[in-house]
């Protein structure tokens, strides 16, 4: 895969409110944000209890690594770890919805992992592919 940087413009214009008239608007960008994979700002909006659950999951569970998962499964499981931390006391729930977030949460992480291990083993041994296999729907 070819890698395609642009080059970073100096001037702008830009037409405001959908009016007739271009206004020059000058953007001087030292870094463009868009090459690498970092995400920047990416907990901007979230709460101060999802972003202490956050960090208690990274802390105690997953450590520096919890930034590798992918960012549905980490709102799942965070949100899980909230509504935990706030039902755990009651007798009533039942904690189905926790359940099925961590469940989610471990699908979407598995099929990952195992979409690029059958990928690189297909191309390794391109006899795997053409094992048989059954899916039973009920």
């Amino acid at each position: 895969m070819a890698n395609i940087t642009m080059p970073l413009r100096d001037n702008h214009t830009y037409a405001l409110y959908g009016n007739n008239y271009v206004y020059p608007l000058i953007i001087k960008q030292d870094q463009n944000y868009f090459e690498n994979k970092v995400l920047y700002y990416k907990n901007i909006y979230k709460t101060q209890k999802y972003l202490d659950a956050k960090e208690m999951l990274a802390r105690y569970c997953f450590g520096k690594s919890i930034d590798t998962l992918m960012s549905d499964s980490i709102d799942a499981l965070v949100l899980a770890e909230i509504e935990y931390l706030e039902n755990k006391e009651n007798p009533l729930n039942d904690f189905g919805a926790i359940i099925m977030k961590y469940s989610k949460s471990m699908e979407r992480e598995f099929y990952a992992l195992f979409k690029v291990l059958f990928a690189y083993l297909g191309y390794n041994n391109p006899g795997i592919l053409s094992i048989g296999y059954e899916i039973r729907l009920k």
